[in-house]
């Protein structure tokens, strides 16, 4: 909801509103439904993929703000994804990083994309990305690879800052008990990170039985 006080772009507020009504899987509804509520301008994706996330992220950011001051700082492996890379993390194949570049140039806002492997490349990159309003976490599942992003994420983070993880899985079968971030999220000291689980678990129908996720909300308490 807006109230009358807000400095509010009714057309990007009217896509946001139709984005989510129609909004797959639905879980995302809860992830934008932030955005907007915080009012959040500079993001950090790990995990672009095809770069839709990211430019939905940029049109709800144009609610509240200017387009010359939302930021979107993105990390993937893009074409480099290996097929045992693929298997490893649990991950979808992602278009080459010059297609979404491409994409995500014509928001209009400041873009930039890393291709590499995030747990070198967020090192590499965290002095120069600095603090940011929202982190989501959504790009290698291995649980070594999500601690490591966690890790170097702790170092972008103000009190304000908002970080998703996405892929808790709800009484997880066997295939998938051991990617995710469960163990990350269940170990997180409360009296630091304030954790909430998004309300809306989706359920996916997989070979060896119902696969159920969810996102995660943390930030400094």
């Amino acid at each position: 909801m807006i109230s009358g006080e807000d400095n509010v772009n009714f057309f990007w507020y009217a896509k946001y509103c139709v984005r989510l009504w129609r909004i797959y899987p639905q879980r995302y509804r809860a992830f934008f439904q932030l955005i907007n509520e915080r009012k959040c301008r500079i993001f950090l994706e790990i995990g672009t993929n095809n770069g839709i996330r990211a430019r939905q992220m940029i049109e709800t950011a144009r609610i509240h703000h200017s387009l010359t001051s939302v930021q979107y700082w993105g990390v993937d492996l893009f074409e480099d994804l290996t097929p045992d890379l693929l298997s490893a993390e649990y991950a979808i194949r992602p278009p080459s990083c010059m297609t979404v570049t491409r994409m995500l140039e014509k928001t209009g806002a400041f873009t930039k994309l890393f291709k590499g492997n995030s747990k070198e490349m967020l090192l590499r990159i965290r002095k120069e990305i600095g603090q940011v309003d929202f982190i989501f976490i959504d790009g290698g599942h291995s649980i070594e690879t999500i601690q490591s992003d966690w890790d170097n994420c702790q170092h972008m983070m103000s009190k304000n800052t908002l970080v998703i993880f996405d892929d808790y899985f709800v009484q997880p079968s066997d295939p998938v008990k051991n990617v995710g971030c469960n163990q990350l999220v269940d170990r997180l000291d409360q009296s630091e990170y304030a954790v909430s689980f998004l309300p809306i678990i989706d359920e996916f129908t997989k070979p060896w039985g119902i696969l159920r996720t969810q996102m995660v909300a943390v930030h400094r308490t």
